[in-house]
């Protein structure tokens, strides 16, 4: 027996969907922030704040703040006083 779903359904859904992967992006921030100040290795620190950066550009949800805050941790020059490493 097939079951008819309506688009407005599927509309629903799909909203959901992203909504909860959005909110699974923007909770992870203080967990990615936590890790990220452990990490020895410079290529695992630049992949950490462009995942941040990412993170920012798909929900909306301000991730600057704690890329500040790693990069002053990590004694990453700002923009203008050298390579930051997210080009």
């Amino acid at each position: 027996m097939s079951r008819k779903v309506s688009s407005r359904a599927v509309n629903l859904e799909f909203k959901l969907i992203i909504f909860f992967k959005s909110a699974n992006l923007v909770n992870s921030i203080p967990l990615i922030c936590i890790a990220a100040r452990q990490l020895p290795i410079s290529l695992e620190r630049i992949a950490v704040l462009k995942h941040l950066k990412d993170i920012e550009d798909k929900t909306g949800w301000k991730t600057q703040r704690h890329i500040l805050d790693l990069e002053k941790l990590w004694g990453i020059t700002q923009e203008g006083e050298g390579d930051r490493g997210l080009g």
